[in-house]
């Protein structure tokens, strides 16, 4: 990398090394900005996405960082595959920033960019990182909650197995011609699915009732009718306890429940929720929203309003509801309350 060449009165203001991540490698740059918004960018680079990757980039921006100004390292959601390097560099002591990557592609966009490679994005976000004020350090989340996370997604897909092998089984056993060996087949197969589940599923629970803090935050959850221990559970591993969440909208945008609306002069499309955002936490909601529809008074009156405002598709009503009932575990999750059915009302009286 060209070293810096400050001019009188100049001084270094910034500096960030932005991260594109794949399944196999990453791709980095750094970018120094100074007071006079100058900007001075490095030779992108490429790891590997492994230990030895990661041990290698801190020994380069060991070398390269100017170590009078504070470093970070910005990078975008990239499903799971920027989790390890994160990590990795948090607990070495360094400030890293996470960024979704719709946020990236409205930086690239409004900086004129339209091209889109491992070079050009880790450059933009090493740039971003340097131009945008107010971006908050990733907290190291608590490995309990990682774990918890993992048991869970595990027991979905046993879940769904389980199902795929029971409706394949009843095939073959309704079928003109029955094969003895393939029957036999099916029926091993569940039962070490089964035994898996609940092997995991008591290691799900034990966990969550020997810590303080999740125990008490699922029971929360747990008081709001519709809502079991399994979804509880399935809320707080996904969330993470609702880590680094901070209001209702985030929490609503970060399970992809939030509404996109496009209006400009005449043209006014209907609205719709975006889905971009965590496909597990739609997926446990549906079943609790649907039940909360007909047997959760507080809900069904939302849902019969929301109904009658839209008689063309319930379906409109039925995400309401999921998106209503996250915002509540949510809310008992940070208040340390129990869910109250009273609430609304209590809270309508209060009000001059």
């Amino acid at each position: 990398m060209k070293r810096l060449q400050l001019k009188d009165g100049d001084r270094l203001r910034r500096q960030c090394i932005g991260v594109d991540i794949s399944k196999k490698k990453f791709t980095f740059c750094l970018c120094q900005s100074t007071e006079r918004d100058l900007h001075f960018y490095s030779k992108p680079k490429e790891f590997e996405n492994s230990g030895i990757g990661f041990k290698r980039l801190l020994e380069w921006s060991g070398n390269e960082v100017d170590s009078s100004v504070p470093v970070t390292y910005l990078m975008e959601t990239t499903g799971c595959y920027h989790e390890s390097l994160a990590l990795f560099l948090t607990r070495n002591g360094m400030t890293v920033i996470i960024v979704h990557a719709n946020k990236a592609k409205s930086f690239a966009r409004l900086n004129g960019q339209r091209t889109k490679t491992d070079h050009v994005d880790s450059r933009m976000l090493a740039m971003m990182g340097c131009d945008t004020p107010g971006l908050k350090p990733w907290p190291l989340p608590d490995e309990k909650y990682l774990r918890l996370r993992d048991m869970s997604r595990l027991s979905e897909q046993l879940d769904k197995t389980h199902a795929q092998v029971l409706c394949r089984m009843e095939a073959v056993t309704h079928s003109g011609h029955v094969t003895k060996s393939v029957l036999k087949a099916h029926k091993s197969l569940l039962k070490s699915i089964e035994r898996v589940r609940g092997a995991n599923e008591r290691d799900m629970y034990e966990l969550v009732d020997g810590d303080p803090v999740i125990k008490a935050g699922v029971g929360r959850m747990e008081s709001i009718k519709c809502v079991g221990r399994k979804t509880a559970v399935l809320v707080t591993a996904e969330t993470l306890g609702f880590h680094q969440m901070t209001s209702l909208k985030q929490v609503a945008s970060y399970a992809g429940l939030d509404v996109k609306k496009e209006q400009s002069g005449e043209m006014d499309k209907k609205g719709h929720v975006t889905k971009r955002g965590n496909a597990h936490l739609r997926a446990a909601l549906f079943f609790p929203a649907m039940v909360a529809s007909w047997s959760n008074p507080p809900l069904m009156e939302d849902y019969n309003r929301i109904c009658l405002s839209h008689p063309q598709s319930k379906t409109i009503a039925q995400v309401a509801l999921e998106r209503k009932l996250l915002c509540l575990m949510y809310s008992v999750w940070k208040s340390g309350k129990k869910w109250d059915p009273e609430y609304e009302k209590h809270k309508t009286r209060e009000e001059p």
